[in-house]
């Protein structure tokens, strides 16, 4: 945003959107149809798409339902394959796209 806002090209390295045309009346702002995250160490990571949450603990993937289950209880990995596919492919895509700091020593 302030990069845009000052004229200058945004940093490559960084993830994010601008919200600028907010700012300058010029345009509106939507977020991504999903949020991914990770832990600093990457030992965990997270989906979040609409109601599906899935949870990577190292490489251990669970998927919830958190209109269904807030509490995130009820594993619904193998009983929703295709949901499952979904939110792994787009932490793949999500992987290779964002750099990612080094582990600490």
């Amino acid at each position: 945003t302030l990069t845009q806002v000052a004229g200058m090209p945004a940093p490559s390295d960084i993830d994010g959107r601008s919200f600028s045309p907010i700012l300058t009346g010029r345009g509106g702002f939507s977020l991504r149809p999903y949020q991914v995250w990770y832990s600093p160490d990457r030992n965990q990571s997270a989906v979040l798409r609409g109601d599906w949450k899935a949870v990577w603990m190292q490489d251990t993937m669970r998927v919830f339902n958190l209109a269904q289950d807030p509490g995130e209880q009820r594993d619904l990995r193998a009983a929703q394959p295709a949901i499952s596919a979904e939110l792994d492919s787009i932490r793949r895509i999500e992987d290779r796209r964002l750099k990612h700091p080094v582990k600490p020593k």
